[in-house]
């Protein structure tokens, strides 16, 4: 939630703010009400300007037209946050906490006796959640566009990448349908449940324990066997403790070479074949 928070105002697109304003949800409309801003409202009339005004009309005509515009919108969405108006009647609301009619079909049903907020409503709230459909889209519209089909227009090609994403995000619902019933979903409740929430946190929001134990490098520093080993009343044999020291040094120094190597992709294969030849004289001679 820290990190929403901390990233809200870039994430936040007028589709967003509008779609929040035009649930039905009545949970939704009951936080609406007492937690809506100005930004909300100005969004929801620049997807005016761009979708309901008629394009050519000049400056004085387009002024006027969306001063009309907007005044019927906010008179309707007050009608549609009081329940009254076209929107008293109890049956609809019924209809829209139910969870099996979505909020665009919904205005499409009820909405119909306002002229601004069912046109924006319903483009606002069909908008699918997440960037899984319109990569579907896209991939779709780029293969429309190939050379095999490159005698379709641009119209056609969109209209057949539009039903091509409708048909994968139906098949998602039924996908989602199925694990819904068999109890596979994640929720908030999972995390909590888990104690997933501080791994998934960033730096600067996780807890001190968390960052402690993401920053911090653990040393350890276990007893090797040669460690342990009688040395005897004339001490180490230093001869023997040399050859260690000098194979453990080409070992690790084998090590980063061939390391090295690897990043460039062995690009050079004759040069990484003698260098372990090379590699493996030194180990027998220090052996």
């Amino acid at each position: 939630m820290l990190a929403w928070k901390a990233s809200r105002v870039d994430l936040l697109y007028d589709f967003d703010r509008a779609a929040f304003l035009f649930s039905p949800n009545r949970t939704v409309q009951e936080y609406v009400v007492k937690n809506y801003a100005q930004a909300d409202k100005d969004a929801a009339e620049r997807l005016i300007a761009k979708w309901l005004l008629p394009e050519g009309t000049l400056e004085t005509e387009r002024s006027r037209l969306m001063a009309s515009l907007v005044t019927t919108l906010w008179k309707e969405w007050g009608e549609f946050c009081n329940h009254t108006g076209g929107y008293e009647k109890e049956y609809m609301w019924i209809a829209a906490c139910d969870g099996k009619t979505p909020p665009h079909l919904w205005h499409s049903y009820f909405s119909g006796h306002t002229k601004v907020l069912q046109k924006l409503a319903c483009r606002v709230c069909s908008k699918v959640l997440g960037i899984g459909s319109a990569e579907r889209s896209w991939k779709k519209f780029k293969g429309n566009m190939s050379a095999e089909r490159s005698k379709l227009s641009p119209k056609k090609a969109k209209m057949q990448a539009t039903i091509a994403s409708i048909h994968a995000a139906e098949n998602n619902d039924q996908d989602r349908a199925k694990r819904m019933r068999a109890g596979v979903l994640w929720d908030d409740e999972d995390f909590a449940t888990l104690h997933l929430d501080p791994h998934c946190l960033p730096l600067d929001c996780a807890p001190d324990d968390e960052v402690v134990r993401r920053t911090t490098r653990v040393f350890r520093g276990w007893i090797e066997d040669w460690e342990q080993e009688d040395v005897g009343p004339k001490g180490l044999n230093k001869g023997y403790l040399r050859s260690m020291v000098v194979l453990n040094f080409w070992i690790l120094m084998g090590a980063k070479y061939f390391q090295s190597i690897q990043i460039e992709r062995l690009s050079k294969r004759k040069s990484v074949t003698t260098a372990m030849n090379c590699f493996v004289f030194w180990m027998i001679l220090m052996t």
